[in-house]
């Protein structure tokens, strides 16, 4: 599946481009270039998306979210149902004071990289995980990574009325 025309790179709260381990920026495609182009291959009634479960994780601060892609028919092969199962999670927005803004953004934050996840399974995307797609590029001039791993606020607590992690996702 070809490109897509243009993708973002990921920014820290500082507003820098954050880069991976040799210094290139990490990309990603946006919640509607995955969808338009899930339209434009299956059909804006080809396919469908649900979220199977979510809750939220307190030892990493992440909402998270299970979903299901399901491919309806695929036009090019006459297969259907196609089901492809993924997760996503996004840490919650949080006021001035910690408290969470609006955990419904969240989850559809979640939602969103869990599709993308999904999507990335049937091809669309996928050469944005491609580790070795930067092979035989000049190096760039910055080797100032930040780091995407996030620690654990400390003193935060379960929102309440939002299910925790299943077992099977190794939480506590």
């Amino acid at each position: 599946i070809a490109p897509f025309d243009h993708v973002s790179n990921f920014t820290d709260a500082s507003g820098r481009v954050r880069t991976d381990r040799d210094g290139y920026p990490l990309e990603f495609a946006t919640g509607e270039q995955v969808t338009t182009r899930l339209n434009e291959v299956f059909g804006w009634n080809g396919w469908s998306f649900k979220q199977i479960a979510w809750g939220y994780e307190r030892e990493f601060d992440a909402v998270w979210v299970d979903c299901e892609l399901i491919i309806v028919q695929d036009p090019m092969h006459n297969l259907g149902p196609i089901i492809k199962q993924a997760s996503g999670a996004q840490r919650p927005n949080r006021d001035k004071q910690g408290e969470i803004i609006n955990f419904g953004d969240d989850r559809k934050g979640a939602a969103t990289d869990a599709l993308k996840k999904a999507a990335s399974l049937l091809g669309i995307g996928l050469y944005l995980y491609d580790k070795t797609r930067h092979q035989g590029q000049t190096q760039p001039a910055s080797q100032s990574a930040t780091s995407g791993a996030v620690a654990p606020v400390p003193g935060q607590t379960t929102p309440q009325g939002v299910p925790s992690a299943p077992s099977w996702m190794g939480a506590a």
